[in-house]
């Protein structure tokens, strides 16, 4: 159950950086091996790729909005500091060769992260340090008290990561690093190994001309998540336009094809092959061209996946939906 009960948290922390954030800028073919390096610590420190192992998006504008317009750019200073807490309000259904289990309820998660601009270059590009403060599940009396903690020993550890990221000032992350302490637990480090991208999504993406109210663009983007390869969009409209604050509705949609995975946490000689994959939300985003994260948020989203598992000759076909509502908050 605990490691059922990350996987499900760890999609749902995947799909909300999507629905909030943008991805990492396409590079050169030469920059994407994923390179290893070690901490003075000792801690693994897995560095992602140029493009982590995806394409870099492409933004188009549909519409330009009402006038006035005007050109949305990020404007940090180096010593600020932001912390943002994300609630995730999850429920999922597991089907194991037409065996149908109960839909399970997760409890509220909570995780609040810190982020620092460590750096503000002169061409406008900044480098910021993320750390997560706390992650921990919140009691309800209508969840299973079993679900509970398996839920909260899903979430042990996670505190120890941190990550950072250097940014343009629309937002494309053109470098992003997580380190990965050595002591971490094998499954959690595996699974924050393979959703390292993330780091590449939390920011807001920003089109190059100037928009106003009413202005339309998609952000189209191939991405890793949890070892599949996902086709996404992003579709963002802008309702206020207010100095610094830019609010947008947000509907995502992804979907992937079939194709051969390798989930974390899977044991050696398991296989699994991804037979269908699709989500799809809507959503709110408030974007601060002061922060570098959006301050506040809510999407909801549903996702269901299918998959047949091969083991020792055998074949086991699953599926699985889940529902998820995440909400972003700033924490003075």
């Amino acid at each position: 159950m605990a490691r059922t009960t990350r996987t499900a948290l760890l999609f749902a922390l995947a799909a909300s950086v999507a629905a909030f954030g943008c991805s990492k800028d396409d590079k050169s073919d030469a920059d994407k091996e994923t390179k290893q390096t070690t901490t003075e610590s000792g801690a693994a420190r897995a560095k992602p790729s140029a493009n982590s192992g995806g394409k870099g998006p492409a933004i188009k504008v549909t519409e330009t909005g009402a006038e006035p317009r005007k050109e949305l750019r990020f404007k940090v200073n180096k010593g600020d500091s932001q912390k943002v807490e994300m609630t995730m309000l999850l429920s999922m259904k597991i089907d194991m060769e037409g065996m149908e289990m109960p839909e399970t309820k997760l409890p509220p998660t909570k995780m609040v992260m810190k982020m620092d601009i460590t750096d503000v270059m002169d061409n406008g590009d900044s480098k910021w340090e993320m750390s997560i403060l706390s992650a921990d599940v919140t009691d309800d009396p209508t969840v299973n008290p079993a679900v509970v903690s398996a839920a909260r020993d899903g979430l042990k550890g996670i505190t120890d990561f941190k990550g950072w990221a250097v940014i343009d000032n629309r937002g494309f992350v053109k470098d992003a690093d997580i380190t990965i302490p050595a002591s971490a637990d094998p499954q959690l480090k595996q699974m924050m190994e393979s959703t390292r991208q993330s780091l590449d999504q939390l920011t807001a993406p920003l089109p190059e001309e100037p928009v106003g109210v009413g202005a339309k663009w998609v952000v189209d983007q191939t991405i890793s998540q949890q070892g599949m390869t996902i086709q996404q969009t992003a579709n963002y409209t802008v309702t206020s336009i207010e100095g610094d604050i830019v609010k947008a509705d947000v509907e995502l949609v992804q979907r992937a094809d079939e194709q051969t995975v390798e989930m974390p946490g899977m044991p050696p000689g398991v296989k699994a092959r991804l037979l269908q994959f699709d989500t799809k939300g809507s959503g709110r985003t408030t974007i601060d061209l002061t922060k570098v994260v959006p301050p506040e948020g809510e999407v909801e989203a549903n996702m269901n996946m299918k998959t047949r598992i091969d083991m020792q000759g055998q074949s086991q076909m699953m599926s699985m939906s889940m529902g998820m509502k995440i909400i972003m908050s700033a924490v003075d």
